[in-house]
């Protein structure tokens, strides 16, 4: 499938099934849409704004993900046994969501095949996209490091 059919694809899908206002999510700077450990049956489309998932149950202070505007988010949950959310997923501006929450596995209608195709499209991209985060995230970090190790040894020179 090419990259602009691809783009075609979530375009109808988007309009099909993540555009009705009934299921529209808004949030304001620093709520929170899922909690860690909560269930979690929908999966969320970013329709504008930015949210990210933090692990509040460790030390870590850094995001593990971020989604904009056409990202989704809930996905591992969405897709999981147990339908629980890893992390705390919560907006960094004002943020607006539509979800989906029925079984794509019981879909009727004449285009749930293509539904679950793009939603197996939306899994794999999730896995690029968390992988380029977390790839940015370890960069950051070396670089960060690089600079500690820099100014110690220019203050250990100094104190020579």
């Amino acid at each position: 499938m090419t990259q602009a059919t691809r783009s075609e694809l979530q375009q109808v899908i988007v309009a099909s099934y993540f555009s009705i206002e009934e299921r529209l999510v808004t949030l304001d700077l620093e709520e929170v849409l899922l909690h860690q450990y909560e269930r979690n049956h929908r999966l969320y489309y970013v329709a504008s704004g930015k949210v990210i998932g933090i692990l509040p149950d460790r030390p870590i202070t850094q995001p593990i993900f971020e989604a904009q505007a056409g990202s989704f988010v809930g996905v591992y949950s969405f897709f999981s046994s147990d339908h629980q959310s890893y992390s705390q997923v919560q907006a960094t501006e004002a943020t607006q969501l539509y979800y989906y929450d029925e079984d794509p596995w019981e879909h009727q209608s004449a285009d749930a095949g293509q539904l679950l195709s793009f939603l197996f499209h939306i899994v794999v991209m999730e896995l690029r996209s968390r992988q380029q985060f977390a790839g940015r995230m370890a960069q950051e970090y070396q670089e960060s490091m690089n600079k500690l190790i820099k100014t110690e040894k220019l203050a250990t020179l100094g104190q020579l």
